[in-house]
């Protein structure tokens, strides 16, 4: 790779890994055909996502938060607490109030009815809700769990196992969202502590009555198009959509759901039930011709 020419946190998802480059800012075609280097080390993104330490985070990270970035549908700051809130934040679950669901709004689905008096779907912003996807500038996606209200009456808080939750929004009217802290370690991006330093901080109060000194930083996140309504979308009809094309709306359903499915059903229900031998037959051989691409191979 040409230093000053192609930018190292730019590159492409999935396949085209490694095979889609950015050039860096100032960098251009000459008439000719050959590339004229601008001895800038990133692109405008690329700067964007260095503003965030990211040069402490792994090459992956830059990976993943350059790519959000392209398709994000805003960046906010927000003010965020590292901390367990039972098993609401575990993984990559993140707790939200109300206030940081406002901030961080994005467009859902929505009926309505248009002057024949047929329904309709249509995109309209409003604020975040459950399931709906955020990611920081170290490369942390994140899905919310639940939203919190600090206005919930007491009776439903409690029905609702929310006590302690909506009294630590309540404490805290400029909390925003509540990460884990359990999956920094492991993914090694320290940038998310080197940029939580640099911001605005604030003291966390804890329902206990503990009061943790600066334990609200602030943060800027990714707004993401991957809403709730996006992700649960039928895995065949992401494939397949009314007019019998290929369709890159929706995800597929993760690895982790498919093996807890499967342990319920048995596998071989499971397969007869959801699998498409002549997708599984087209993946292992994706797979095979993007491995042999990098040198390495499947045959004996």
């Amino acid at each position: 790779m040409q230093k000053g020419l192609i930018d190292p946190y730019g590159t492409s998802n999935g396949a085209n890994f490694g095979r889609i480059l950015y050039l860096t800012k100032g960098s251009e075609f000459a008439e000719d055909g050959t590339l004229i280097r601008s001895g800038e080390e990133h692109s405008s993104l690329g700067y964007k996502v260095k503003e965030h330490c990211a040069e402490t985070d792994n090459m992956n990270r830059h990976q993943m938060s350059f790519n959000a970035l392209l398709t994000s549908v805003d960046v906010v700051k927000i003010n965020v607490a590292y901390a367990e809130v039972g098993m609401f934040n575990s993984e990559d679950a993140v707790v939200i109030t109300k206030n940081g669901a406002d901030k961080m709004a994005t467009y859902h689905d929505v009926e309505i009815e248009d002057e024949n008096g047929e329904t309709k779907v249509v995109k309209e912003k409003s604020p975040m809700q459950t399931g709906d996807k955020v990611i920081d500038f170290h490369g942390n996606k994140s899905i919310s769990s639940q939203t919190i209200n600090p206005d919930m009456d007491d009776a439903q808080a409690k029905e609702e196992r929310l006590t302690n939750l909506v009294e630590l929004a309540r404490l805290n009217p400029d909390l925003d969202m509540v990460v884990s802290p359990v999956s920094l370690n492991s993914r090694l991006n320290y940038g998310v502590t080197m940029e939580g330093l640099q911001g605005e901080k604030k003291d966390l109060h804890l329902p206990d009555g503990t009061v943790v000194k600066n334990g609200i930083v602030e943060m800027e996140y990714m707004v993401l198009p991957q809403t709730a309504e996006y992700k649960s979308i039928d895995y065949k009809e992401r494939l397949h959509d009314k007019l019998g094309s290929q369709s890159n709306v929706g995800r597929k359903l993760s690895g982790l759901f498919r093996n807890s499915l499967m342990c319920k059903t048995g596998e071989e229900l499971y397969e007869k039930a959801l699998l498409d031998q002549n997708e599984v037959k087209f993946n292992k051989h994706r797979v095979a011709v993007s491995t042999e691409r990098l040198g390495l191979s499947f045959k004996r």
